[in-house]
């Protein structure tokens, strides 16, 4: 696989600003003083998830929560607020790894990157700001960002659209450019 020039500019520490994957999952929660609680998956992403109840855990509750289509997983509630609540998780990476591979599952589908699994065969339209559309190849791809190499690279701070994903160029060099995905997602809490 090509190594991308712009690495340190294409990838940022996880923080709350990670690729969020919609669900609808049925689940369990518990606490130290609660029995197992029905509740809603609505959310996740690496370092937690968003789920609605009609009795959510208090904010700083220890919760135990069970998916059945995705696992069990350890957390802290970080907000609870109109029957709605996150838990940023702790312990194992378990969770969080299955958070990044969705994320990363549905940030390569909204980029319609066409071709094989690997990087390298990897194939994106881009659209520029002038309306210029260009091809250009995955090289890599992080939770919040990829690099791209292309014949004709757009410009630092351009906005610029990859599928139906909006992005920003971080860093364009040479062939190369870095994008950060422009994401929506809640705007509650911290998960």
């Amino acid at each position: 696989m090509a190594e991308c020039a712009l690495d340190h500019q294409a990838s940022t520490p996880e923080r709350r600003s990670t690729h969020r994957i919609a669900l609808r999952l049925p689940g369990t929660f518990g606490t130290h003083s609660t029995s197992a609680t029905a509740c809603l998956i609505l959310d996740i992403a690496p370092g937690g998830m968003r789920a609605a109840a009609s009795h959510p855990p208090e904010s700083g509750a220890l919760v135990s929560l069970s998916v059945p289509a995705l696992g069990t997983f350890q957390g802290t509630t970080v907000w609870s607020n109109d029957g709605q609540f996150a838990v940023q998780f702790v312990g194992r990476s378990q969770p969080r790894e299955l958070a990044k591979t969705l994320a990363m599952r549905s940030a390569r589908a909204r980029l319609a990157v066409a071709g094989g699994v690997t990087a390298d065969e990897a194939e994106a339209v881009v659209r520029c700001e002038d309306g210029t559309v260009i091809a250009a190849r995955l090289i890599r791809m992080s939770v919040d960002g990829a690099c791209f190499e292309t014949e004709r690279a757009p410009l630092d701070g351009e906005s610029i659209e990859i599928g139906d994903m909006p992005c920003t160029v971080i860093k364009s060099k040479g062939g190369q450019f870095a994008v950060r995905f422009l994401l929506q997602g809640p705007s509650e809490g911290t998960a």
